[in-house]
């Protein structure tokens, strides 16, 4: 984590006690024992990297192909066969524009499985297309994007997870396709926090509806709301 801008959570997948937590960059707590001086305070207060925000539950990001996993809930809420293949040549284009795989030779034929396990953004164009911004919107909250978790720590920040009233509100706009293709992918407007992503890999490993504590707790969790094979498609990509 030297010299990066961020944060790691580790949870137990079946108490959603924090194991660990780590912000960076972070700030010397020893500076504040005997007195911290008027020139350290200021640095500490205007620095770019905003090393008194815990970014862990207070930074948000986008989450590129992390979010990946989502759009193949939705895909699967909206009917998609995980093992029918699509294709990949590198490209998929929407209108006028042309969305890219980061692999431009293209993956070939790929399965939901498959697509998880290699990143391949053009089946995730294609299926988030499929699926629409709604069912996306509705996954992401299911495996808890786009709130706050609720953990017992101040300052906690909520992501974002966009939908078609959000544009309209934000940019006095209409969703758009291409809207979608960058959503898909973890892009676009979508942002959240390492602890949400946390909660997220924990809900689809445990198929309990987690949330995280910073104190062990004997607490039994519902099952999510989501038929566990598609539970079972998701893990079988993220394994392989």
């Amino acid at each position: 984590f030297i010299g990066k801008n961020g944060g790691c959570v580790v949870l137990d997948i079946k108490t959603g006690q924090v194991l660990s937590m780590y912000s960076s960059t972070a700030f010397d707590p020893n500076m504040f024992v005997s007195g911290i001086t008027l020139d350290e305070w200021t640095d500490l207060l205007t620095s770019p990297e905003k090393p008194l925000i815990n970014k862990s539950i207070s930074g948000s990001f986008p989450p590129g192909s992390t979010f990946k996993p989502v759009t193949a809930l939705a895909a699967l809420i909206a009917g998609v066969d995980p093992s029918k293949a699509i294709h990949c040549d590198g490209a998929h284009k929407i209108g006028s524009h042309t969305f890219h795989c980061f692999k431009r030779t293209g993956h070939g034929n790929v399965d939901m499985r498959t697509a998880i396990a290699q990143s391949c953004n053009v089946y995730f164009y294609k299926v988030g297309q499929i699926a629409g911004i709604d069912n996306i919107a509705h996954a992401a909250e299911v495996l808890g994007l786009g709130s706050v978790t609720g953990i017992d720590l101040p300052f906690e920040t909520s992501g974002l997870i966009p939908s078609k009233q959000w544009k309209r509100k934000r940019f006095k706009q209409e969703w758009r396709n291409g809207d979608t293709a960058n959503t898909s992918i973890g892009q676009g407007y979508v942002l959240v926090t390492p602890i949400q992503l946390a909660v997220m890999i924990a809900r689809i490993a445990s198929g309990l509806n987690i949330t995280p504590s910073m104190k062990l707790r004997n607490e039994v969790f519902a099952p999510l709301d989501i038929d566990p094979t598609y539970l079972s498609v998701l893990r079988e990509g993220m394994y392989r």
